[in-house]
């Protein structure tokens, strides 16, 4: 048997629902503050913080994604340009 579909949010999607568009974008000072987060979680230096809000957390995930694929291009990019001049004097 199923169950007839509920439109009202139930108690594990309310937490993650935001409350006010503070929650949706958090102020200058705090995206700074989860910018840095996000470099020391991106080098391994800090864990992920727990006590995010669902929109902070996305926004830190995002940057640390980020800031992974430019370190990992510019490693591939460096292995080629090694690849391709040896060790010559540029």
């Amino acid at each position: 048997m199923t169950r007839p579909f509920s439109t009202s949010p139930t108690d594990s999607t309310r937490s993650f629902t935001p409350r006010s568009r503070s929650e949706i974008t958090p102020s200058a000072e705090s995206s700074e503050r989860l910018r840095r987060w996000a470099a020391l979680v991106a080098v391994g230096d800090a864990p992920l913080p727990e006590e995010l809000t669902p929109a902070e957390l996305k926004i830190v995930l995002t940057e640390v994604a980020r800031l992974r694929r430019e370190r990992l291009i510019r490693l591939v990019a460096r292995a080629i340009a090694h690849d391709l001049h040896g060790n010559r004097e540029p």
